[in-house]
Protein backbone atom coordinates (compact mmCIF):
# COMPACT_ATOMS: atom_id res chain seq x y z
CA UNK A 1 0.00 0.00 0.00
CA UNK A 2 1.06 3.61 -0.39
CA UNK A 3 0.26 7.07 0.86
CA UNK A 4 0.01 10.39 -0.95
CA UNK A 5 0.45 13.97 0.21
CA UNK A 6 0.57 17.38 -1.40
CA UNK A 7 0.31 21.14 -1.11
CA UNK A 8 -1.47 23.64 -3.38
CA UNK A 9 -0.52 27.32 -3.08
CA UNK A 10 -2.93 30.10 -4.08
CA UNK A 11 -2.68 33.80 -4.94
CA UNK A 12 0.78 33.67 -6.51
CA UNK A 13 2.41 31.75 -3.66
CA UNK A 14 4.74 28.77 -4.11
CA UNK A 15 4.17 25.34 -2.63
CA UNK A 16 6.74 24.32 -0.02
CA UNK A 17 8.46 21.17 -1.26
CA UNK A 18 10.26 20.74 2.07
CA UNK A 19 6.93 20.64 3.91
CA UNK A 20 5.59 18.09 1.44
CA UNK A 21 8.69 15.97 2.06
CA UNK A 22 8.10 16.09 5.83
CA UNK A 23 4.48 15.09 5.29
CA UNK A 24 5.56 12.13 3.16
CA UNK A 25 8.09 11.05 5.78
CA UNK A 26 5.33 11.09 8.40
CA UNK A 27 3.40 8.42 6.48
CA UNK A 28 5.54 5.65 7.92
CA UNK A 29 8.75 5.11 9.85
CA UNK A 30 9.85 2.25 7.55
CA UNK A 31 9.24 3.38 3.97
CA UNK A 32 10.01 1.57 0.78
CA UNK A 33 10.02 4.01 -2.11
CA UNK A 34 9.74 7.77 -1.67
CA UNK A 35 9.38 10.73 -3.98
CA UNK A 36 8.33 14.37 -4.33
CA UNK A 37 7.76 16.67 -7.27
CA UNK A 38 6.96 20.38 -7.65
CA UNK A 39 5.40 22.57 -10.33
CA UNK A 40 5.95 25.72 -8.28
CA UNK A 41 2.37 26.34 -7.22
CA UNK A 42 1.71 22.69 -6.37
CA UNK A 43 3.90 19.92 -4.93
CA UNK A 44 3.15 16.21 -4.61
CA UNK A 45 4.63 13.48 -2.44
CA UNK A 46 4.32 9.70 -2.43
CA UNK A 47 5.56 6.95 -0.16
CA UNK A 48 5.04 3.23 -0.61
CA UNK A 49 4.69 1.13 2.51
CA UNK A 50 5.58 -2.52 2.14
CA UNK A 51 8.06 -5.07 3.37
CA UNK A 52 9.56 -6.33 0.10
CA UNK A 53 10.41 -4.43 -3.10
CA UNK A 54 8.13 -4.74 -6.10
CA UNK A 55 9.61 -5.90 -9.39
CA UNK A 56 10.05 -2.92 -11.74
CA UNK A 57 8.31 -0.37 -9.49
CA UNK A 58 7.12 2.85 -11.15
CA UNK A 59 8.44 5.89 -9.28
CA UNK A 60 5.86 8.35 -8.03
CA UNK A 61 5.02 11.16 -8.40
CA UNK A 62 4.69 10.16 -12.06
CA UNK A 63 4.90 13.02 -14.57
CA UNK A 64 4.43 13.40 -18.33
CA UNK A 65 6.23 16.61 -19.26
CA UNK A 66 4.96 16.42 -22.83
CA UNK A 67 1.36 16.73 -21.67
CA UNK A 68 2.12 18.79 -18.57
CA UNK A 69 0.46 16.21 -16.31
CA UNK A 70 1.48 14.55 -13.07
CA UNK A 71 -0.11 12.18 -10.55
CA UNK A 72 0.27 10.45 -7.21
CA UNK A 73 -1.90 7.42 -6.66
CA UNK A 74 -2.58 4.74 -4.12
CA UNK A 75 -4.80 1.76 -4.84
CA UNK A 76 -5.46 -0.39 -7.89
CA UNK A 77 -7.86 -0.76 -10.81
CA UNK A 78 -9.78 -3.95 -11.48
CA UNK A 79 -10.29 -2.91 -15.11
CA UNK A 80 -6.59 -2.18 -15.67
CA UNK A 81 -6.32 -4.33 -18.80
CA UNK A 82 -9.55 -2.96 -20.27
CA UNK A 83 -8.36 0.61 -19.77
CA UNK A 84 -5.02 -0.18 -21.35
CA UNK A 85 -6.72 -1.58 -24.45
CA UNK A 86 -9.02 1.44 -24.73
CA UNK A 87 -6.18 3.92 -24.34
CA UNK A 88 -3.28 2.20 -26.12
CA UNK A 89 -3.85 4.16 -29.33
CA UNK A 90 -4.07 7.48 -27.50
CA UNK A 91 -1.05 7.43 -25.18
CA UNK A 92 2.60 6.26 -25.53
CA UNK A 93 2.66 3.75 -22.67
CA UNK A 94 5.90 2.56 -21.14
CA UNK A 95 5.06 -0.08 -18.53
CA UNK A 96 1.27 0.43 -18.72
CA UNK A 97 1.41 1.22 -15.02
CA UNK A 98 -1.52 2.50 -12.98
CA UNK A 99 -0.12 6.09 -12.90
CA UNK A 100 0.26 6.01 -16.68
CA UNK A 101 -3.34 4.80 -17.03
CA UNK A 102 -4.58 7.71 -14.94
CA UNK A 103 -2.78 10.30 -17.06
CA UNK A 104 -3.85 8.63 -20.30
CA UNK A 105 -7.47 8.46 -19.15
CA UNK A 106 -7.49 12.11 -18.10
CA UNK A 107 -5.84 13.17 -21.35
CA UNK A 108 -8.55 11.41 -23.36
CA UNK A 109 -11.68 11.91 -21.23
CA UNK A 110 -10.99 14.99 -19.09
CA UNK A 111 -12.36 15.32 -15.56
CA UNK A 112 -14.93 12.59 -16.27
CA UNK A 113 -12.15 9.99 -16.48
CA UNK A 114 -12.66 9.04 -12.83
CA UNK A 115 -16.05 7.56 -13.67
CA UNK A 116 -14.29 4.99 -15.86
CA UNK A 117 -12.00 3.72 -13.09
CA UNK A 118 -13.12 0.51 -11.38
CA UNK A 119 -11.26 -0.26 -8.22
CA UNK A 120 -10.12 1.13 -4.89
CA UNK A 121 -8.05 4.30 -5.11
CA UNK A 122 -7.25 7.80 -4.00
CA UNK A 123 -5.36 10.10 -6.34
CA UNK A 124 -4.15 13.63 -6.94
CA UNK A 125 -3.65 14.74 -10.54
CA UNK A 126 -1.89 17.93 -11.67
CA UNK A 127 -2.79 19.57 -14.97
CA UNK A 128 0.01 22.13 -15.18
CA UNK A 129 -1.09 23.62 -18.50
CA UNK A 130 -4.59 24.38 -17.20
CA UNK A 131 -3.29 25.14 -13.69
CA UNK A 132 -5.58 22.85 -11.77
CA UNK A 133 -5.38 19.92 -9.37
CA UNK A 134 -7.93 17.12 -9.16
CA UNK A 135 -8.39 15.10 -5.98
CA UNK A 136 -10.50 11.95 -6.25
CA UNK A 137 -11.61 8.94 -4.21
CA UNK A 138 -13.42 5.81 -5.30
CA UNK A 139 -17.13 5.43 -4.55
CA UNK A 140 -16.56 2.98 -1.70
CA UNK A 141 -14.14 5.37 0.02
CA UNK A 142 -11.70 2.56 0.73
CA UNK A 143 -8.61 4.80 0.89
CA UNK A 144 -9.03 8.01 2.92
CA UNK A 145 -8.00 11.53 1.92
CA UNK A 146 -7.95 14.57 4.19
CA UNK A 147 -7.68 18.33 3.60
CA UNK A 148 -6.38 21.21 5.71
CA UNK A 149 -6.84 24.76 4.41
CA UNK A 150 -5.26 28.07 5.42
CA UNK A 151 -5.54 31.43 3.65
CA UNK A 152 -3.09 30.74 0.81
CA UNK A 153 -2.36 27.01 1.17
CA UNK A 154 -4.29 23.78 0.91
CA UNK A 155 -2.65 20.53 1.97
CA UNK A 156 -3.91 16.99 1.50
CA UNK A 157 -2.86 13.55 2.70
CA UNK A 158 -4.13 10.00 3.01
CA UNK A 159 -3.21 10.12 6.71
CA UNK A 160 -4.41 12.99 8.89
CA UNK A 161 -1.24 12.69 11.00
CA UNK A 162 0.75 13.95 8.01
CA UNK A 163 -1.20 17.19 8.05
CA UNK A 164 -0.56 17.62 11.74
CA UNK A 165 3.15 17.04 11.11
CA UNK A 166 3.29 19.90 8.60
CA UNK A 167 4.14 22.89 10.76
CA UNK A 168 1.02 22.28 12.81
CA UNK A 169 -1.29 23.56 10.06
CA UNK A 170 -4.84 22.34 10.60
CA UNK A 171 -6.62 25.11 8.73
CA UNK A 172 -9.36 27.39 10.00
CA UNK A 173 -11.90 24.60 9.60
CA UNK A 174 -9.61 21.87 10.90
CA UNK A 175 -8.83 18.64 9.06
CA UNK A 176 -11.73 17.49 6.91
CA UNK A 177 -12.16 14.33 4.79
CA UNK A 178 -12.72 14.38 1.04
CA UNK A 179 -16.07 12.62 0.48
CA UNK A 180 -16.02 9.16 -1.06
CA UNK A 181 -16.98 9.02 -4.73
CA UNK A 182 -16.03 12.63 -5.35
CA UNK A 183 -13.75 14.71 -7.54
CA UNK A 184 -12.60 18.08 -6.21
CA UNK A 185 -10.88 20.59 -8.49
CA UNK A 186 -8.61 23.39 -7.26
CA UNK A 187 -6.66 26.09 -9.08
CA UNK A 188 -4.22 28.82 -7.96
CA UNK A 189 -6.79 31.50 -8.82
CA UNK A 190 -8.90 30.20 -5.95
CA UNK A 191 -11.53 28.46 -8.05
CA UNK A 192 -12.77 25.28 -6.45
CA UNK A 193 -15.35 22.87 -7.75
CA UNK A 194 -16.61 19.54 -6.52
CA UNK A 195 -18.85 16.81 -7.80
CA UNK A 196 -19.69 13.22 -7.01
CA UNK A 197 -19.65 10.24 -9.31
CA UNK A 198 -21.02 6.71 -9.27
CA UNK A 199 -18.40 4.02 -9.76
CA UNK A 200 -19.20 1.16 -12.12
CA UNK A 201 -17.71 -1.08 -9.42
CA UNK A 202 -20.31 -1.81 -6.75
CA UNK A 203 -19.34 -0.41 -3.38
CA UNK A 204 -17.37 -2.91 -1.36
CA UNK A 205 -16.88 -5.29 -4.27
CA UNK A 206 -13.43 -6.53 -5.16
CA UNK A 207 -11.62 -4.70 -2.36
Amino acid sequence: MAGIVGEIAFNGKRADLGTVGRMAEALTHVPYGYGTCSWGWVALGHQRRQVAPVARPVPQPFADDRLGLGVVLTGHFHNHDELHIDLAGHYPFGQASAPELVLAAYHRWGEGFVERLRGVFTLALVDAQREKVLLARDAAGTVPLYLARASDVLRFATDAQCLRAADGLAGKEGIVPVPAGSVQVFSPSGRVGARTFTSRLAEGAGA
